[in-house]
């Protein structure tokens, strides 16, 4: 029998993956590393070139949620199992089966029926609080164009004081000229 081992991983980073990793692994299964893979020959279909790419993977075993740990008896790791698992091999009839089914679809359906109902609760109070930003953004319109047409009626009063104040002036140098003006001599 040949001695060379045997590393079974797939995936992009599957040249990075050695003996002392699988034993890391092993001693925590949860463990993850950040590792960067060169690509030498990426495609881009769209420019018609080939390029080298440089790409970040988490570097890890993959304990998805479908399955559950099974530890030894020494409490080491040894395999998984499915979490649920629905046997069907003792229902002998059609009418079994359909219970079931229909069991499994009033569930499914009262599942989604309250996250639809979260769902919309969570929109009309989104909804009510788009209505209060609305209501204070016209609200601060409002204030806005008063206080606008507040300033333009006063730089209009201001300015027809000046004119008012000018006339006056004027007038009032008119009248000084003729008082101080001397008798014209026939």
């Amino acid at each position: 029998m040949d001695e060379k081992e045997i590393l079974k991983y797939t995936g992009a980073a599957k040249n990075l993956i050695t003996p002392e990793w699988f034993q890391s692994q092993y001693q925590d299964p949860s463990r993850k590393e950040k590792v960067s893979v060169a690509s030498n020959f990426r495609i881009n279909w769209k420019n018609l070139t080939i390029h080298r790419k440089e790409t970040n993977y988490l570097l890890g075993l993959s304990m998805e949620s479908k399955r559950n740990p099974v530890y030894s008896q020494s409490n080491q790791w040894v395999d998984t199992e499915p979490l649920h698992i629905n046997d069907l091999s003792n229902i002998g009839n059609p009418e079994r089966i359909i219970n079931y089914l229909t069991h499994q679809y009033e569930t499914l359906q009262a599942t989604l029926s309250s996250k639809f109902t979260k769902m919309e609760f969570e929109m009309d109070e989104k909804d009510r609080k788009i209505s209060e930003m609305k209501s204070l953004i016209s609200e601060i319109r409002n204030q806005m164009n008063n206080l606008t047409h507040l300033k333009a009626k006063t730089e209009k009063e201001t300015l027809t004081e000046k004119e008012t104040l000018t006339t006056n002036q004027t007038t009032d140098k008119e009248t000084l000229t003729e008082k101080l003006a001397l008798p014209t001599q026939h």
